[in-house]
């Protein structure tokens, strides 16, 4: 499809594929957000333990210990990582669809 020989309904349908992934989007990071939050539960509950191994422990390697120690935390942070790839990724899409009506449109205005 020639983005020049758009109809407004073509837009139309392209506004709504927009709000759709829009809303996947939402999920997405929603869910991010929860494995996040679980994840940071369990780490509060090791963290003294993992301090002891080694007394200045960053964010990043307290977690990677979490889950080399954990099978759970292991799952969550899979879903964390996964879940925000995904929402990235929906992000990117959102936008490449925003410039596509934004571009349609300006050449719809050009035309008349």
């Amino acid at each position: 499809m020639k983005l020049s020989s758009l109809t407004p309904n073509e837009v139309i349908d392209l506004a709504r594929k927009q709000t759709e992934t829009a809303v996947e989007y939402a999920k997405a990071r929603m869910k991010a957000g929860r494995a996040k939050k679980e994840l940071d539960t369990l780490l509060v509950a090791i963290l003294s333990d993992l301090r002891a191994s080694k007394a200045n422990l960053g964010y990043d390697m307290a977690v990677l210990m979490l889950c080399e120690r954990n099978e759970v935390a292991r799952d969550i942070y899979g879903t964390l990582l996964e879940q925000t790839a995904r929402y990235k990724g929906l992000d990117k899409i959102i936008e490449a669809i925003k410039t596509q009506i934004l571009l349609y449109q300006s050449i719809w205005k050009a035309d008349r």
